[in-house]
């Protein structure tokens, strides 16, 4: 029998009441700090970004955040050098730094820990990992998509449902899935004009999504078709 696969619904905002929070989000990859940036400022996060860790440091002088996404591979200062350099100063470990590492390197965990991470998440990751984590660290709460009642056809407040992307051919659905895992938006957005010749209404549901950056979002859907 194939296991059910329970659908998480979607954080849409912060409760109310917990006033803003500022996310440092550092990483040298452009496009991958402009998924993350999209996702949390969504749901009313602010967020600022460094490309590596010297410019981290100086934003977390500047800008104060309350949080910190590191990714670990950087050039000029890596994220190990720098979650080092913050838990040195005054105060340092009062602001929690959580590193974004490829899961291929998911096995330096303790090295990541040593170097004064709070924890971490591995690339690709899902929209919840992101959200749960805030929470944990920030003592957020959230407000949630309404799925409504259960089923496999459920629209996703996007306009998209699993069994949509279920009519797309396996093939095309495979190369949605490779792309969106690597958050590469061209090649995204080159599959779903494939995806147009056959499923005009679908692909432009798939744009939208693809367009402000929400591929997580992507994958989830088809995760449910594949369950």
């Amino acid at each position: 029998a194939t296991a059910s696969v329970q659908v998480r619904p979607r954080v849409i905002g912060i409760a109310p009441g917990q006033g803003p929070k500022r996310i440092l989000v550092v990483d040298d990859s452009l496009e991958n700090r402009l998924v993350l940036k999209a996702l949390l400022e969504e749901v009313g996060f602010l967020v600022s970004e460094a490309a590596n860790g010297r410019e981290a440091l100086r934003a977390v002088d500047e800008e104060s955040p309350d949080f910190v996404w590191m990714d670990m591979r950087m050039p000029e200062m890596d994220g190990y050098e720098a979650a080092r350099r913050l838990r040195q100063r005054p105060n340092g470990d009062a602001l929690p730094v959580v590193a974004l590492t490829a899961s291929a390197f998911s096995e330096q965990r303790p090295d990541i820990l040593a170097a004064g991470c709070d924890d971490m998440v591995a690339k690709p990751y899902q929209e919840h990992e992101i959200f749960d984590i805030l929470a944990r660290f920030l003592n957020l709460e959230y407000v949630y998509e309404d799925l409504g009642p259960p089923g496999r056809g459920n629209a996703s407040g996007d306009g998209l449902t699993a069994s949509m992307l279920a009519e797309i051919p396996r093939g095309l659905r495979q190369e949605l899935a490779q792309t969106t895992l690597a958050l590469d938006v061209a090649a995204t957005l080159d599959v779903i004009l494939r995806i147009e010749e056959q499923s005009p209404d679908t692909a432009r549901h798939l744009r939208a999504l693809a367009e402000g950056l929400r591929m997580a979002r992507i994958q989830q859907l088809l995760n449910e078709v594949e369950a």
